[in-house]
């Protein structure tokens, strides 16, 4: 029987199900060093910045990388890098977190949203080559919950048109297209590294670029003082390196080690991650009502940010998502709706009066599960996938 309708609940483990970020002694011994004996590096800012973006920009196989207090400030960093301002548009994803395009309105351009794919919510290229105009400063595009987008297209769509792109890699650390991680193909790439993405630094983002010009400008915006005097070495730039442009969005140096300790073993957490979550995806598959998240043969998720199965009502006669998520909340899941509706529905970016059909569908139909990331939680996702099978049993009763 049904817990909801009296019967014994199918997970027996107490919530919450999953804790996030993991911390090591080595995490906890590198904040207590740079918080006892932090020192700076030759150019007058915290050495263990320096280190930890240099070591991030080889992981790239990047030039430069600079390290800042969000991924929000690396964002609106690159917009203004490349020189997005009032006369200028921006095309963006209509599905992603607002951060990812509400710098563009603080700059004084227009987001111009596009719709997604409907397998994996990512950015449809096509819908970008069609809202293309003369005012198009750029694209940025959201590998979105750590699924990549389609690069190549998207590239060639910005490469035929002289158009910068970003991307944000917020989801998606350590993620690869066909071969090739994410944050490669832009001109820039910008990274949260708060407290629920892959890599944690409490709270923190990095960009990384080859162009030098790109890096002084964003440097510029988001920092001043010694740094300026060391790094700023292009005329456009030096002649601002008493004041920069008056931002001060560099990261605290006790996130910077938090978050260099930890990327230390990124790749060990992406494939106990990967391994954990394509565990519970082929758990899965087969159950009515649910559909693991689609991830492409030539892609791999790196971050997997968040884990964000589809719910197929038809397979259960019509239930609503409402009904199907309250009935596996009594069998002891936690399970949401995903948390930032498409951005056309928020009222900052509501102006356009377009019509968003494929994400609408995404939006309403994608389900939030927690991201489980170990091995020893493969347990409690068993418990998981008792209560999903429960409900195909008992959907007659679920309908009366």
């Amino acid at each position: 029987m049904l817990a909801i309708e009296g019967g014994t609940p199918s997970i027996k483990t107490p919530v919450p199900h999953w804790f996030w970020p993991t911390t090591t002694q080595e995490d906890v011994d590198a904040v207590v060093a740079e918080l006892t004996h932090g020192k700076n590096n030759a150019a007058g800012y915290p050495k263990v910045v320096g280190d930890f973006e240099r070591e991030f920009a080889e992981y790239h196989s990047k030039k430069h990388a600079l390290l800042m207090n969000s991924g929000t400030s690396t964002i609106h960093a690159a917009f203004w890098a490349l020189g997005v301002g009032s006369s200028d548009e921006v095309i963006a994803p209509v599905f992603t977190f607002f951060a990812t395009a509400s710098p563009i309105k603080q700059l004084g351009a227009k987001p111009v949203l596009c719709d997604c794919l409907p397998d994996t919510g990512c950015i449809d290229p096509e819908q970008i080559e069609r809202k293309i105009t003369s005012k198009t400063k750029a694209v940025i595009i959201t590998h979105l919950w750590g699924h990549p987008c389609e690069l190549n297209e998207i590239m060639g769509i910005c490469k035929k048109h002289g158009i910068a792109l970003i991307e944000d890699c917020s989801h998606a650390h350590g993620a690869t297209y066909k071969g090739k991680k994410v944050g490669t193909f832009g001109d820039i790439a910008c990274f949260s590294l708060d407290s629920q993405k892959m890599l944690a630094a409490a709270e923190a983002g990095m960009m990384i670029t080859d162009d030098r010009r790109l890096f002084e400008r964003a440097l510029m915006l988001g920092d001043f003082g010694g740094r300026l005097k060391s790094e700023l070495i292009l005329p456009e730039t030096k002649k601002y390196k008493d004041t920069g442009m008056g931002c001060k969005y560099r990261a605290s140096s006790l996130s910077a080690a938090l978050g260099y300790s930890r990327f230390k073993r990124l790749d060990a957490m992406i494939e106990e991650r990967q391994a954990t979550l394509n565990y519970f995806s082929e758990q899965l598959k087969g159950i009515a009502g649910i559909r693991p998240p689609v991830t492409k043969n030539y892609v791999t998720r790196g971050g997997f940010y968040g884990y964000k199965p589809l719910y197929v009502s038809e397979e259960l006669a019509g239930l609503s998502r409402k009904r199907y998520l309250e009935v596996l909340t009594a069998e002891g899941m936690d399970i949401r709706t995903t948390v930032t509706p498409p951005l056309y529905q928020l009222p900052l970016f509501n102006e356009s009066g377009d019509d968003f059909p494929v994400a609408d569908r995404f939006f309403e139909t994608t389900l939030s599960l927690p991201t489980f990331s170990q091995k020893t939680e493969r347990p409690v996702i068993d418990e998981y996938v008792i209560a999903f099978k429960k409900i195909t049993i008992g959907r007659k009763v679920l309908h009366g």
